[in-house]
C-alpha cells in the first residue's frame, strides 16, 4: 500500500522529497517455519514491493507480464472502467501508462475526486 496509495492519490505526495506518502498497514507474516523471514523479504523485494517501487502503475514489463499470467488482456480496462459512469479524470487514471518513463506520477492527481493535499483545515 506504501506505493499503491500515493500512485492513485489516496495519500499526499511531496514531490521531489523522496517521500512517497505514508499509509499504515497491519499485516501478519506467515510463521517462521512456513516461510523464513529472510526468504519472505527477499521474495517481496524481487517479485513484490521491489517491482512496485520502480513501476508504480504496473505498466512496465515485469508487472505487465504478471497481469497477463492472471488473465488480464491489454485494453481490458476500457470495458471494465470506461463509460460506466466514472468521472473523466478517473477513466484517465485507469488508462494511465506511466508517462514517458513508465513511472511518472499521474499528471492530474489533484483533480481526482478523492484527492487530498494533506493540508489540515
Amino acid at each position: 500500500m506504501e506505493y499503491h496509495f500515493p500512485a492513485i492519490g489516496l495519500v499526499p505526495i511531496v514531490r521531489g522529497s523522496g517521500d512517497e506518502g505514508r499509509a499504515a498497514v497491519i499485516g501478519i507474516n506467515p510463521p517462521e517455519e512456513v516461510t523464513p523471514e529472510a526468504s519472505l523479504i527477499e521474495g517481496e523485494e524481487k517479485r513484490g514491493i521491489g517491482l512496485w517501487m520502480r513501476d508504480r502503475y504496473g505498466v512496465l514489463r515485469e508487472l505487465k507480464e504478471k497481469r497477463v499470467k492472471r488473465g488480464w488482456v491489454e485494453g481490458m480496462e476500457e470495458g471494465l472502467f470506461v463509460n460506466v459512469g466514472l468521472e473523466e479524470v478517473v477513466e484517465k487514471l485507469v488508462r494511465w501508462d506511466g508517462g514517458i518513463s513508465g513511472n511518472e506520477w499521474f499528471s492530474r492527481m489533484e483533480d481526482l475526486p478523492w484527492y487530498s493535499s494533506g493540508d489540515i483545515l
